[in-house]
């Protein structure tokens, strides 16, 4: 039956779903566990060989641990401002008539999702041979 999925063919899918997912865990794993107490652990542990007093290791630690998450939110607010998917969608399309003569209005309206304002611009031809023609 040639609109039937082969089995083989299931298993491949599968297979690569699971190993996005997987690499997902890790990344998110990586990103928001092991990075800042890999580092804070490697701040105290340097701090402790160097022989410094308990007091600066632990500023030193907090510092560290402070520092990297702040940058880890602060790069990850960057990327999504940077980001424009998803931010302008089209919320609806509205068709009249037109009031001077024959022919139709079209009027879209976008909604913005985004948490900053968008700007946008449009163009218009009042030139009817131009415009787009429907068929």
């Amino acid at each position: 039956m040639p609109n039937q999925v082969s089995r083989s063919s299931q298993s491949w899918i599968a297979r690569e779903i699971a190993a996005g997912s997987l690499k997902a865990i890790g990344y998110q794993v990586t990103i928001t566990y092991v990075l800042p107490l890999g580092l804070t652990l490697v701040t105290a542990l340097t701090g402790y060989l160097q022989g410094l007093p308990w007091m600066y290791i632990l500023v030193g630690t907090a510092l560290m641990f402070a520092g990297v998450t702040t940058g880890l939110v602060r790069f990850d607010e960057w990327v999504e401002r940077r980001r424009v998917k998803g931010k302008l969608t089209l919320s609806g399309v509205n068709a009249a008539r037109d009031v001077r003569g024959p022919g139709l209005v079209f009027g879209v309206t976008l909604a913005n999702e985004a948490a900053v304002p968008i700007e946008f611009r449009t163009q218009t031809s009042h030139d009817p041979s131009s415009w787009p023609r429907l068929v």
